[in-house]
Formats: structure tokens, sequence, C-alpha cells
């Protein structure tokens, strides 16, 4: 995944994966509802959008919430890259 300057910036650890979460979930929304906003993508996938905060905040998504978005937007997103997003290669 290619994924802009800003996002890999911060030398700390949690810093970088709340970026990755941030990006990741606003491409979704993005796809999902044409506007990057976290409480209608929430509203369009089933979740309160404190729960995706939530998790962006902690730099990672619970199994059961990754694989709740994954369903939701099939071929799009990978429950693994919510989960551990400081796993993906940045190309």
């Amino acid at each position: 995944m290619q994924f802009p300057p800003w996002v890999d910036q911060p030398r700390t650890k949690k810093a970088r994966a709340k970026n990755r979460l941030k990006y990741i979930i606003g491409i979704l929304a993005m796809q999902a509802t044409g506007k990057a906003s976290v409480r209608a993508f929430a509203e369009h996938i089933g979740l309160n959008h404190s729960t995706i905060s939530i998790y962006i905040g902690r730099g990672k998504f619970s199994e059961q919430c990754a694989s709740h978005i994954q369903t939701q937007m099939p071929g799009l997103v990978q429950a693994a890259d919510l989960i551990n997003p400081l796993e993906i290669n940045a190309t």
C-alpha cells in the first residue's frame, strides 16, 4: 500500500499506526460514502463512530471489529491490516 509522507512521519510506532489507520479508514469512507467521514462510514457499516475512533486511537482494531469491517467492505481491506497496521508493506 502506498501511504502519503505524513502517515509514516511520526517517530513513535503508535503514532504511525494511528496515522495508517486514519488513512485507511478515510479511504474506505470515501469509497463507501463519498466523503472522508468516520461517522458516515460507521453508519454505513453498522458500527458506532466512537468505536472506530477508539480503535484508531489505540493504533489497532480488535479481531472482531476488523473482521466486521472486512465483511462489510469486501475486497477493499484485510482484517489483518486493521489489526496490525505497521505490518503493511509501504510502497
